[in-house]
């Protein structure tokens, strides 16, 4: 039988972008034919002319996407499966790289100085740089497993000594180099007549030790905070899916059973919303308490087309809301906390930020959204209205009428028209039309440019899916 963790780390190698920019002049391959990027067509399509016909075509990015995962070679990989140890070193990895590959204007001074910083060799980073660029993805810069991976390869009692010297030379205060600390690795196997390991295998033990705690042993906390990568420049909210919030709310209407229409509970809703443009860009509805699987569900349909979606709700509004966030904004409830979501969201290029304790406004326009809602719902028979007061003596149970599948597919209504496409007083047009415009750009605001898509659906479907 296979090595899992081995099998994790191989797969890591040969890796599947996650995200595909698409936008004027980027190459996409739809079926058998590469084409180049003319424009944006609508805010769904983009006209594309085929390299070998020289023919303009329109194609959505549905299509792009699901053209790209058929065409995607190597192994998914479940992020479950991959050790804390090994996703915190590909995370640190990941930092210290992003910044280098979004410079354009980067030297390869700038890759030596990162390099000796990380104790590689520049071809080592180069690689990196290279794997990276191809996928956008934190598996690809997992650590390679040898086959003897696990055996340190060294007699137990030199090992000690290594572990020793790392620990009160080279992780202390004194800041010894690399080098000074072999010198004493040398003379302490020397008096103990052992044969002294080489420099290699020192460095190789010093990688094992994330950068940011071997800054902390070495020059105190602050230290270790200033030594973090500097990532780009983050957009604010001044631009398209530059930041999402989330939240959760228990919707105040009793639902019945589909079968013997028996009343069966009050549903909750997952909503997230894009913040410049205020559009609801995915929802999840269930009778089931909030927690990672309804969050992952939930930004998962907000990155992907709605093709499928709305075809099994039955709606005909238009929904164009699709593409990856820079920032998703959440509350500090548990089940924003989980590692799976944490991980699923660097996995595929985007952070995960969690609202500051005591700061109410921190999610203004997402709660603004929920309390819209929710005074529609107590327009429903079946409501329970917000407050004992207001309920009075409305039998909430014995009016109840809608099942799970109406009251989504009344909500999909509510959201998708008026809400979408009525005037919004903070915006001063609809939603949608802010959305477009972030798209197209418009005399105030650029267009996005490239719109971060999902290069594997079904990639993304799994790993923001718990267990």
């Amino acid at each position: 039988m296979g090595n899992g963790k081995n099998e994790v780390i191989s797969a890591a190698l040969n890796p599947i972008p996650t995200t595909l920019n698409v936008g004027p002049g980027s190459i996409i391959h739809v079926g058998d034919t590469v084409f180049c990027v003319k424009r944006f067509e609508t805010s769904e399509s983009v006209i594309a002319r085929s390299i070998d016909t020289g023919l303009d075509q329109s194609i959505k990015f549905s299509e792009i996407s699901e053209s790209c995962a058929k065409h995607a070679q190597g192994r998914k990989i479940d992020l479950s499966a991959i050790s804390d140890e090994d996703w915190d070193v590909a995370i640190e990895r990941y930092k210290v790289l992003q910044p280098l590959l979004e410079n354009t204007q980067r030297t390869a001074q700038d890759v030596l100085k990162v390099a000796t910083e990380q104790l590689v060799s520049v071809a080592t980073m180069y690689r990196w740089l290279d794997r990276l660029a191809l996928s956008g993805t934190v598996t690809c810069l997992l650590r390679k497993k040898r086959n003897d991976a696990g055996n340190k390869n060294l007699d137990p009692l030199i090992e000690a000594i290594v572990k020793n010297v790392i620990a009160n030379e080279y992780l202390t205060k004194l800041k010894r180099s690399p080098t000074l600390a072999l010198k004493e690795i040398k003379r302490r196997c020397r008096l103990s007549n052992y044969t002294a390991p080489c420099k290699s295998t020192l460095l190789r033990r010093i990688d094992e030790i994330l950068p940011e705690e071997r800054e902390r042993r070495r020059n105190g906390r602050n230290a270790a905070l200033d030594y973090r990568a500097e990532r780009g420049s983050m957009p604010g909210i001044d631009r398209l899916h530059a930041i999402w919030q989330i939240d959760h709310t228990l919707v105040d209407v009793i639902l019945v059973d589909e079968r013997d229409r028996i009343p069966i509970g009050r549903p909750w809703i997952t909503l997230a919303m894009d913040v410049f443009s205020r559009t609801v860009v995915g929802w999840y509805v269930s009778f089931d308490p909030p927690g990672a699987l309804g969050t992952g569900i939930c930004i998962s349909n907000a990155i992907l087309p709605k093709d499928t979606f709305l075809a099994r709700l039955g709606v005909n509004y238009p929904w164009p809301c699709q593409g990856k966030p820079r920032i998703i904004q959440a509350d500090n409830a548990k089940e924003f906390r989980g590692n799976m979501l944490k991980n699923a969201c660097n996995e595929h290029g985007f952070e995960m930020k969690f609202r500051k304790v005591k700061k109410p406004n921190y999610g203004a326009h997402i709660e603004r959204i929920l309390g819209t809602l929710l005074a529609q719902i107590h327009g429903l028979d079946g409501t329970t209205f917000s407050n004992p007061q207001e309920k009075g003596e409305y039998d909430s149970e014995g009016n109840a009428a809608m099942t799970l599948d109406d009251f989504e597919l009344w909500l999909a209504n509510l959201i998708l028209g008026p809400y979408h496409h009525g005037n919004h007083l903070a915006l001063g047009c609809s939603p949608i039309k802010r959305y477009r415009d972030g798209i197209f750009g418009d005399e105030n605001t650029p267009g996005i440019g490239m719109l971060p898509i999902a290069a594997d659906p079904e990639k993304l479907k799994i790993d923001f899916l718990p267990l």
